[in-house]
């Protein structure tokens, strides 16, 4: 489970480092305004979110969390993408299988409330 955190932010940062790539493009003549804003802020939210995961100061128990929530908000979004589109029901099992586990290993669910997903 702690190799699953790792996992997802090293994805983070590797996106966080194509989006500055990106703004390496956008940063040629001519410069738009808002190209150059919109990939700032995917870099910040994609390295914010690798540091959240792998912050020095927090013990793995608490790694472990971080990352079945960051799973469960994904995938909860999935849900919501899946149900507006008429899409086939695959992220909801997923959902109940993370909060399946969660508990196993004496976790603290929290419950979905209107709109926001649940949290470890």
């Amino acid at each position: 489970m702690v190799q699953v955190a790792v996992n997802q932010a090293v994805a983070s940062q590797v996106a966080a480092d194509d989006q500055l790539i990106g703004m390496q493009h956008v940063l040629q003549e001519p410069l738009t305004t808002f190209g150059i804003t919109t990939l700032a802020r995917g870099v910040i939210e994609a390295s914010s979110r690798a540091w959240w995961l792998l912050d020095p100061s927090v013990n793995v128990r608490m790694r472990v969390a971080r990352s079945m929530t960051l799973r469960l908000d994904t995938l909860f979004r999935n849900r919501q993408l899946e149900e507006k589109l008429d899409l086939p029901r695959t992220s909801a099992s997923r959902i109940d299988e993370i909060l399946a586990v969660a508990p196993t290993k004496n976790y603290t669910v929290l419950p979905e409330r209107r709109r926001t997903p649940p949290a470890i």
